[in-house]
């Protein structure tokens, strides 16, 4: 008479979607030679004083205005004109975060 093997259970690992572990800054994840860091450079030394000074008091929160030239002019680079497309390339594209630091 043969005898039944019992099948083992598996056994998985513990998975929490809450967990969140970067070991890398998200700057480091972007190369050296990349266009968003030219573009990140460049407004930080242009005189945009006229630019904030324009702006300044049209919007109830305003975001800094570095980082919103930075944004367009990074979002322009790459062919992105609408104001939702940008939205969204800021929400999912790691090399726009170096452009909002």
């Amino acid at each position: 008479m043969k005898k039944k093997r019992r099948r083992a259970q598996p056994v998985f690992k513990e998975y929490n979607q809450d967990q969140l572990l970067l070991l890398l800054q998200p700057e480091e994840l972007v190369p050296n030679n990349h266009v968003v860091r030219l573009v990140n450079k460049a407004i930080d030394h242009m005189n945009i004083r006229s630019i904030v000074k324009a702006i300044q008091g049209r919007r109830h929160q305003q975001l800094p205005s570095t980082m919103m030239l930075k944004v367009l002019i990074y979002a322009y680079t790459q062919r992105i004109y609408s104001s939702r497309q940008i939205a969204k390339a800021l929400r999912e594209n790691i090399h726009s975060l170096v452009v909002r630091e």
